[in-house]
């Protein structure tokens, strides 16, 4: 179980600084910044559809209702498509930001209710950073800003808190992790 919550713990850390790293760059070069990570995302799909493709024609079972061909070919297209036009991707971009924002914020504040459980006087801290990171997605996607550059920027900064608080919340568990392991078990 220990290795368990290191992994985790890692791999958290990691996304963190992975959403520090991309907000910082949204917030540097906004405009840059967004047609790079669409074209990352662009050669993910299609770099994954042309596996699928491959896939599915070295695959010797045969299966009815297998749709890796269809995927795959999907994923090839809208990868080409968003290799060669990123611009026209940056909008749906924004959405998707907003989107991890939103589930980061509501995963904050069910760490919120389990630190509570465990006994964590600030609790609150958790649910205050998670409610914070909400709003902060909702505004992404609802998207009241004048120009996609102020949008981007916005985002990047919204993506920085969120690492940066995702941190905060994994020091403050691994904590109380830390506190449950020093405490006497009932031996019933």
């Amino acid at each position: 179980m220990r290795e368990f919550l290191k992994r985790t713990k890692l791999n958290i850390v990691l996304i963190s600084v992975l959403l520090i790293v991309v907000g910082v760059m949204l917030v540097v070069n906004p405009e840059f910044a967004a047609v790079t990570i669409c074209r990352i995302l662009g050669w993910i799909l299609l770099i994954s559809g042309v596996v699928s493709v491959i896939t599915y024609f070295v695959n010797k079972d045969f299966e009815f209702g297998q749709f890796d061909l269809f995927v795959g070919l999907i994923e090839t297209a809208l990868g080409v498509f968003v290799v060669l036009r990123p611009e026209s991707v940056v909008a749906l971009l924004t959405v998707l930001l907003g989107a991890v924002l939103l589930l980061h914020g509501f995963l904050d504040i069910q760490d919120c209710v389990q630190a509570k459980r465990c006994g964590y006087a600030r609790w609150w801290l958790i649910l205050l950073l998670g409610i914070a990171t909400v709003a902060l997605g909702a505004l992404i996607i609802w998207n009241p800003f004048t120009t996609n550059a102020v949008l981007m920027i916005v985002s990047g900064l919204s993506l920085i808190f969120d690492g940066v608080s995702d941190i905060v919340i994994v020091s403050r568990i691994s904590k109380i992790v830390r506190q449950i392991d020093r405490e006497p078990e009932d031996r019933f």
